[in-house]
């Protein structure tokens, strides 16, 4: 199988579909290859609909709530460790 990356470097192409059966049937690791190529497949027509591209986006920001790495270690070290702060003068 070849892939190829042509517009987008971060989505790629396959080539040698044919051969993805073969594969399969004698590497038992790459089991989960074809719906990975086919999850590309859809990443690349949504890529190529801007409007759909965009509005993709900004569903999956504005549905990502509020996060941030600071206040998740936080709370982990207050809930989990049961630390407090050190203030940093």
């Amino acid at each position: 199988m070849k892939v190829e990356y042509q517009d987008n470097p971060v989505l790629p192409t396959t080539t040698g579909a044919s051969d993805l059966s073969t594969i399969i049937q004698h590497n038992g690791h790459l089991a989960d290859l074809r719906s990975y190529l086919e999850a590309i497949q859809r990443l690349r027509e949504l890529y190529a609909d801007a409007d759909g591209w965009t509005r993709t986006a900004i569903v999956n920001v504005s549905g990502s709530r509020k996060f941030s790495s600071d206040r998740t270690i936080a709370e982990y070290a207050a809930d989990i460790w049961k630390a407090q702060p050190c203030p940093v003068p």
